[in-house]
C-alpha cells in the first residue's frame, strides 16, 4: 500500500489526517509481515500501529495484553467506531467466555485481546486452530524480559505460542525498554532479524519535578498545594492499597477535589465504575496504585503524582507518560521520601518463593499426567497466586514439569519423577533477578536525588543521546533562575539556615541542623558545638527552627538523602540561593526570647543532668557525690527516668533484687512502699522498691507512642500552656493525695507538658499522648479532658493534622449488606512498622489482658453507628471465638458494652463452631482462610436471627473469610439481613 492509500486508510478507519513519528514505518513492516520491536513513548500513539493494519490484513489479529483496563479502554473505542473487536479474559461469565471463544473461531473479530495467561486454555487453543492470525502483537512487551521492570512469567509461553499459530508477523511493542531490555524482548521472542523502531524518549511538553517530603504531614501538605486547581484532571499513584484509598479520601475531604480510588483489591465492578467516571471527567483525580493506567487514552491529563517512591525508573517515566497526551503542558511530579524505599526494598525480598516453598509444591503435586487446580495448590502450600506462577516455573526449568495446558480454571501438567530435584540454577537466577531490581532501585533513587537535569537522566538512562529539549525542563533547572538578594535580617535567616546545611551536609538530619542552630546540649549533636553556626538562631526555639527547615525543605531549598539514615542536603535551589545570597521569604514565628535567654534555657534540668550522668556510667552513688545531692534524690530522679521509659531498670536495679520486689509486691495489700517495704529485707531499700515499681507501672501501661525529643520537653511553654500546665497539676496533686501515690505515678511532668502542648480533646487523642494508654484513659481520662475542653487547641495547619489524628471508618466488601471497620490496625512508615492509636487499644485488649478498653471500644462503635443507618440492628451477634484459653471471651465482652451503647439485644450462642479451627493468622493466603472458615459455624437458636437484622461483630477484618462464611450461614437460616462491624481492618487486607 503506497503513502496515499496509506494516509487514506488512517481518515477511514480513525479520522486522522496524518501520522505520528514512528507510526508510519511500524505500519509498513506489519503490512509487510515483517517482525519488528516498536519503542515509543506513552501517549504517541503505539496501539495504532497495531491497530490500522488488523484492518487492513486479512484475518485476525491477536493482541496480548496484560491488564483488564487496556482491553476494555481501547476494546469500547474500537466497538463505539464499528469495529470488530472484542477481549476475553476472567471479567467476562462463563457464558460469555464460550461464545465470545466460538465468535473467533468463526471469524467475526478482526481484533482480540486476551491475557498472557490465555494462551495455555485449552479451549482457546482449539478455537484458533483453523483461525488465520494475521498479526501477533504483544503490548507491553517489556514483561517478557527479567531484565524488565514488570517481568510477568505468564508472558515467557509466548515463544511456544507463537509456532502453535503458524508463526504470524510478530509486533512487540512498549514505552520503556532500556537497550538491554530491548535486546532481551527480541530474544525471548525467537525474534533474531526484527527491525526496530525507536522513535525516542523525550516529551517536550512533560516537566518533571522532586519535592522532598520526608514524613506523612509533609506529603499530605505538598499534594494539596500542588491540587490547587479543582478541575483539572490527573492521576495520583500510591504504593500500597491502603493509600489509595486514604489519600482519595484526604483529596475529597481536606484539598476539595473529587476523586476516586482504584486497585486491584476491588470487585471488577467498582474498578469499572471509578475508570468511567475519570475518563468522563466526572470526577477529576483518580488515586491508584500501578493496577491502573496501561493502556487508558485519555489526553486531557494534566498531572500525575508520585505519593511514594516507584520501584524503577522505567516504571515512573511510562505512569508520568499518561499525563498530556494532548500535547500541551502537563507534570510528573515525585513526593520523595528516602524512607519510601523500605517498601520497594521489600517487595523485592518477597516477590518469589523460597526454595523449601518449591520443593514442598514438588512433594505435593502427584507424579503422572493429570488435572490440578491451582486453587487447590494455594490453600495446600499457602503460596499466593504470583509466588505459586513462579514456583511452577522453577518446576519447569528443573526438568520436574511440564505444563500442557489450561482448562476452565484447572491445569493439565505432567510431574516427572527425579531422583533429585535440582533448583540450584533457578535459585541463582532469582537471586540475579533480585539483583537487578536493587539496582533500578538505586537509579530510581537517584533520579530522586540529582542536582542535575533530571531530563537528561531519563533520556540517558534509556540510552538516548538525543537532545533533552524542553520550554519547561525540570525543578533543577529552576533553580538556576536569577532571584532578588536578601536585604533584611528577617530574609537572611533562611540563608543561615541553609548555610548550616551546607556545612554538614550529608552528616545530620533535619532535627539536628534545628538543634545546631538552637544550641542544643543533646549528645547527637554534641560533636558540632565548634561548628560556625552552633547557636546561631538560639532566639528562637527548636521547636520554630523545626517548622522552618520543614518549610525551606517543602520549598525545594532543602532536600532528604539516604535511606535507613536520612540525611540533609542542599538542592540545586538552595546552592544557587546561598550563591547570589537570595531572599527566601519564611513564616517567621513572633519571639521575644533575646540570644543570652536562649542559651540559659539551654542548661539541662536536674532530672536530665542526672540522665546524661547515668548515661556516662556513673553509679547512683557517684552521681550523688559529684552533685552534692543525696543519693535517694539520685534514686528518685532514676525513677522518673524509669517511668518514662528513657532508663531500663536493669541498669539500676540487679534482676534478682527486682525479683524479690515484685513477689512482694504481689502479696502486698496495696502498691504504697511502706506496704511493699514492711515484706521485704532490711538489704532492699525504699529507692531500689521505688524504681521497681516505676518499672512496673510502665509496664502495665502497654506499648507506648513514640517519644518527644528531650529538646522538645526542655523547651519552654508558652503564657497559655504553663496555665494548663499548672492546672494539670493541682489536679494531678488532687489524685496523687486520694491515692496515696507519689505524683509522678500519677502522671509524670514530662506527661502534662505533653498534655499542655498538645491539648487532646478526646479520649483517643488522651490516651495517644505518651505515658497515658488505656488504663489512664479509663481512670482519670474524663477529669483531665475537663480541664483542656476549656482551652481548644490552635493549630498552623488543622486540616492535615486533624485528618492524620482522626479515626476514618474503612468500608468492608462481602456478601453482607453493610460493613465498616473504624480504621485500620496498623501501618507502615518507611520500614517500621507501627499500630494506630486503636490498634494499640485492640491490642490491649485482646492481647494484654485489659478488659477495660472495651467500653471505649464500644463508645465508638456506638458512634459510628448513630451516624450511619445502614448500619441499624434488631441484634448483635458475636463471632464466635477460635482461641478458648484467654481469661476472658473478647468479642462477646465488647458485643455486650456494644449492646448497652445503642439499646440493642446481644445473642452471644446464635453462631456457634460447627467445628474446630485453626487461627487465622497463622494462614498465608485467602484461599487457605477461606478453607479453614467453610463449615466453621452453624446457628444454634434459628429462632434469635429468623427475620431479623444482624449485626455481625468481630474485632478485626482481614481477608473477610470469618466474616463471610458466618453471613453465609446467618442468611441460611432466614435473617433479614447481616451488616458487619469490626474495631479494626489490618494491613494484610490493603
Amino acid at each position: 500500500m503506497d503513502n496515499l492509500d496509506l494516509a487514506a486508510a488512517l481518515r477511514q478507519h480513525f479520522g486522522f489526517h496524518s501520522f505520528r513519528l514512528g507510526q508510519r514505518a511500524a505500519i509498513e513492516h506489519a503490512l509487510a509481515r515483517r517482525d519488528a520491536l516498536v519503542v515509543m513513548p506513552t501517549g504517541s500513539g503505539k496501539s495504532l500501529c497495531y491497530q490500522l493494519p488488523a484492518l487492513l490484513l486479512d484475518g485476525t489479529t491477536l493482541v496480548i495484553s496484560p491488564l483488564i483496563a487496556l482491553m476494555k479502554d481501547q476494546v469500547d473505542a474500537l466497538v463505539a467506531a464499528n469495529k470488530r473487536a472484542t477481549f476475553i479474559n476472567s471479567t467476562l461469565a462463563p457464558g460469555e467466555q464460550r461464545e465470545r471463544i466460538a465468535r473467533l473461531a468463526r471469524g467475526d473479530y478482526k481484533i482480540v485481546y486476551v491475557a498472557p495467561e490465555r494462551l495455555r486454555n485449552s479451549d482457546f487453543l482449539r478455537a484458533l486452530a483453523n483461525v488465520r492470525v494475521a498479526l501477533l502483537a504483544v503490548d507491553e512487551a517489556h514483561c517478557i524480559s527479567q531484565w524488565g521492570h514488570d517481568f510477568r512469567p505468564d508472558y515467557m509461553y509466548l515463544r511456544d505460542f507463537i509456532p502453535h499459530i503458524g508463526k504470524p508477523p510478530v509486533f512487540a511493542l512498549t514505552a520503556t525498554a532500556t537497550p538491554e531490555v530491548q535486546n532481551d524482548i527480541l530474544k525471548q521472542l525467537g525474534l533474531a532479524q526484527a527491525e526496530r523502531i525507536v522513535t525516542g524518549f523525550n516529551r517536550p511538553n512533560l516537566s518533571f519535578t522532586v519535592r522532598y517530603a520526608p514524613s506523612e504531614p509533609e506529603k499530605l501538605r505538598g499534594l494539596k498545594a500542588l491540587l490547587s486547581d479543582p478541575h483539572c484532571a490527573g492521576i495520583i499513584y500510591t504504593g500500597t492499597r491502603r493509600e489509595a484509598e486514604e489519600v482519595a479520601e484526604f483529596v475529597n475531604d481536606v484539598a476539595h477535589v473529587r476523586a476516586a480510588h482504584y486497585h486491584a483489591g476491588l470487585d471488577d465492578d467498582e474498578r469499572t465504575r471509578a475508570q468511567d467516571a475519570f475518563m468522563r471527567d466526572e470526577t477529576p483525580v483518580i488515586v491508584a496504585t500501578n493496577a491502573f493506567g496501561m493502556g487508558v487514552d485519555k489526553a486531557n491529563i494534566r498531572f500525575v503524582i508520585h505519593y511514594n517512591l516507584p520501584a524503577t525508573v522505567e516504571a515512573y517515566y511510562q505512569e508520568i507518560g499518561r499525563a498530556g497526551r494532548d500535547g500541551r503542558p502537563a507534570r510528573g511530579v515525585l513526593l520523595y521520601s528516602p524512607q519510601d524505599r523500605a517498601l520497594q526494598e521489600w517487595f523485592i525480598e518477597n516477590d518469589a518463593p523460597t526454595r523449601a516453598e518449591v520443593e514442598n509444591l514438588y512433594r505435593l503435586l502427584p507424579r503422572g499426567t493429570h488435572l490440578v487446580s491451582p486453587l487447590d495448590l494455594q490453600r495446600q502450600t499457602g503460596l499466593i497466586d504470583s509466588k505459586l506462577k513462579i514456583a511452577l516455573r522453577q518446576l519447569e526449568n528443573a526438568g520436574a514439569l511440564r505444563r500442557l495446558g489450561d482448562e476452565r480454571g484447572t491445569m493439565l501438567v505432567q510431574v516427572i519423577a527425579l531422583a533429585r530435584l535440582d533448583l540450584s540454577a533457578s535459585a541463582a537466577e532469582i537471586e540475579r533477578f533480585r539483583e537487578r531490581k536493587r539496582q533500578k532501585l538505586a537509579q530510581m533513587i537517584r533520579y530522586a536525588e540529582t542536582d542535575g537535569c533530571r531530563r537528561r537522566f531519563i533520556l540517558d538512562y534509556f540510552g538516548d543521546r538525543g537532545p533533552a529539549d524542553a520550554p519547561d525542563c525540570c525543578d533543577n533547572h529552576h533553580a538556576l533562575t536569577p532571584a532578588r538578594p536578601a536585604e533584611t535580617e528577617d530574609e537572611s535567616v533562611a540563608l543561615t539556615i541553609l548555610d548550616c546545611v551546607r556545612v554538614v551536609s550529608n552528616h545530620i538530619g533535619r532535627l539536628g541542623v534545628s538543634k545546631i542552630l538552637a544550641g542544643s546540649r543533646s549528645q547527637d549533636v554534641a560533636r558540632f558545638q565548634r561548628n560556625p553556626f552552633y547557636g546561631r538562631l538560639a532566639h528562637f526555639k527548636q521547636s520554630q527552627l523545626d517548622d522552618l527547615v520543614n518549610e525551606l525543605i517543602a520549598k525545594g531549598y532543602i532536600k532528604i538523602v539516604g535511606g535507613d539514615y536520612p540525611v540533609v542536603a542542599l538542592s540545586p535551589l538552595g546552592a544557587s540561593a546561598i550563591k547570589t545570597r537570595a531572599a527566601i521569604a519564611l513564616r517567621l514565628p513572633q519571639t521575644t526570647r533575646n540570644a543570652e535567654t536562649a542559651r540559659g534555657e539551654r542548661d539541662l534540668g536536674t532530672v536530665e543532668y542526672t540522665h546524661q550522668l547515668f548515661g556516662q556510667g556513673l553509679s547512683p552513688d557517684a552521681i550523688a557525690q559529684q552533685r552534692g545531692l543525696k543519693t535517694s534524690t539520685v534514686y528518685d530522679h532514676l525513677a522518673q527516668l524509669i517511668a518514662q521509659g528513657l532508663v531500663h531498670v536493669d541498669a539500676v536495679i540487679a534482676p534478682e533484687l527486682q525479683a524479690q520486689v515484685r513477689q512482694a509486691m504481689g502479696k502486698a495489700e496495696s502498691l504504697n512502699l511502706s506496704a511493699i517495704k514492711a515484706l521485704l529485707p532490711e538489704t532492699i531499700s525504699y529507692d531500689m522498691i521505688r524504681c521497681v515499681r516505676a518499672a512496673h507501672d510502665l509496664e502495665q501501661q502497654g506499648p507506648a507512642p513514640l517519644k518527644p525529643t528531650a529538646d522538645e520537653e526542655l523547651a519552654p511553654l508558652t503564657p497559655e500552656e504553663q496555665v494548663i500546665f499548672d492546672a494539670l497539676r493541682a489536679l494531678r496533686t488532687q489524685l496523687a493525695s486520694a491515692e496515696q501515690l507519689p505524683p509522678y505515678v500519677i502522671f509524670h511532668d514530662r506527661t502534662l507538658r505533653g498534655l499542655a502542648r498538645q491539648r487532646p480533646q478526646t479520649p483517643a487523642e488522651f490516651s495517644a499522648v505518651f505515658g497515658i494508654g488505656a488504663s489512664k484513659t479509663a481512670k482519670y481520662g474524663e477529669r483531665v479532658l475537663a480541664i483542656l475542653r476549656q482551652y481548644p487547641r490552635k493549630q498552623p495547619d488543622d486540616a492535615v493534622a486533624e485528618f492524620l489524628s482522626t479515626a476514618r471508618p474503612k468500608p468492608l466488601r462481602g456478601p453482607w449488606r453493610s460493613g465498616f471497620a473504624l480504621d485500620f490496625n496498623s501501618k507502615f512508615a518507611g520500614a517500621r512498622w507501627e499500630r494506630t492509636e486503636l490498634g494499640e487499644l485492640v491490642y490491649r485488649f485482646k492481647y494484654a489482658g485489659d478488659r477495660t478498653v472495651a467500653e471505649t471500644l464500644a463508645t465508638r462503635l456506638g458512634d459510628l453507628i448513630r451516624t450511619r443507618p445502614d448500619l441499624h440492628a434488631d441484634v448483635i451477634v458475636p463471632i464466635p471465638s477460635t482461641k478458648k484459653d484467654r481469661p476472658y471471651d473478647p468479642v462477646p465482652l465488647l458485643a455486650r458494652a456494644l449492646g448497652n451503647q445503642i439499646a440493642v439485644a446481644v445473642h452471644e450462642t446464635a453462631l456457634v463452631k460447627a467445628r474446630a479451627t485453626e487461627l487465622q493468622k497463622a494462614m498465608t493466603n485467602v484461599v487457605q482462610k477461606q478453607a479453614n472458615m467453610k463449615g466453621a459455624f452453624h446457628v444454634a437458636d434459628a429462632g434469635a436471627v429468623r427475620g431479623k437484622q444482624i449485626l455481625l461483630l468481630d474485632d478485626f477484618y482481614d481477608s473477610g473469610a470469618t466474616l463471610g462464611e458466618a453471613t453465609r450461614v446467618l442468611l441460611a437460616a432466614g435473617a433479614a439481613s447481616v451488616n458487619v462491624l469490626t474495631v479494626t481492618k489490618t494491613i494484610h487486607a490493603d
